[in-house]
């Protein structure tokens, strides 16, 4: 695939007049360096569009295996999310029937969405890594790989977690549980949005958008019913919000798993309306030398 039409090569541009590989940019699929290769060309390793790694492209004109091999992982993300979501329902319905007073529901209620989402987190990390994620496990080993990087980031996490917890250790928890379920699926959704704008597909680029914010309005909502817990009991004045809140947070995430599932199984359908777009016809060239070959 060649330069787009009207292209100017800007101070910070990858590539020279001549189309080479100017800049350290690493290959998406193997994670080789293609400074010094042709923008127009194919990585020397592994044959994978050098355009496509430098700059991205449409998924609309990506190689058809590659949009296949997309929408089969989309079933990696699509059904644990069916089962996820029916393993919730059926967990409210048990909680709710068998629940001893309204605020005995209405808690056991925002716990079991809690622990949907934290289901769904796991899902969502999955499919960030095998579904949106179009980069392999060897660019990332190539580009963070150095040993000394990731001792750093690891000694520095252990000892702020550490220190939060020794000073902060209700609130650390309650952050915890709040990150494991909106984190991942903030990235997943995140990297959904990337992969609609590729297709391209605005409306559910856009959609995806919505659908991020309301992750981190939730996210915030949940973790101060979480921390406002312990602070608040029956006769006191802080009841009465912390059950609006609660009540509120909960029906959020209901409703926020019910587009999630949504936005996924419409980006499916999309993909796989590409999947099933009819083959570009070969030249009467490849025509010829194919009979000529099938009939000596």
């Amino acid at each position: 695939m060649g330069l787009a039409p009207g292209h100017r090569v800007r101070r910070a541009d990858p590539v020279d007049l001549n189309k080479r590989v100017v800049a350290s940019c690493l290959c998406i699929k193997c994670g080789t360096d293609l400074r010094g290769q042709s923008v127009e060309g194919a990585c020397a390793v592994c044959r994978h569009s050098v355009y496509d790694s430098v700059y991205g492209g449409f998924l609309i004109d990506a190689p058809a295996p590659e949009i296949r091999r997309l929408y089969r992982m989309s079933h990696i993300v699509v059904y644990p999310a069916v089962l996820v979501a029916a393993i919730t329902l059926f967990m409210l319905v048990s909680t709710l029937v068998l629940s001893r007073s309204v605020l005995h529901a209405i808690d056991s209620a925002f716990d079991v969405v809690l622990t949907g989402a934290m289901l769904a987190g796991i899902v969502a990390l999955v499919g960030t890594v095998v579904f949106t994620g179009r980069h392999s496990a060897a660019y990332y080993l190539a580009r963070y790989g150095r040993g000394l990087f990731l001792a750093t980031i690891g000694v520095v996490a252990v000892v702020l977690i550490a220190a939060a917890v020794w000073f902060w250790g209700h609130f650390v928890e309650c952050l915890v549980q709040v990150l494991f379920a909106a984190v991942p699926m903030a990235i997943f959704l995140h990297r959904l949005r990337h992969m609609m704008r590729m297709v391209p597909n605005k409306r559910l680029a856009a959609y995806a958008s919505q659908v991020l914010v309301a992750v981190v309005a939730v996210a915030a909502a949940g973790l101060l019913v979480l921390v406002l817990r312990p602070q608040a009991r029956p006769n006191t004045d802080w009841s009465a919000f912390l059950m609006v809140l609660t009540t509120l947070a909960t029906l959020a995430g209901l409703w926020l798993g019910v587009a999630t599932l949504r936005l996924v199984i419409l980006a499916r359908r999309t993909l796989w309306a590409i999947h099933d777009r009819p083959p570009e016809k070969p030249p009467p060239e490849a025509d010829e030398i194919a009979n000529g070959l099938e009939n000596p």
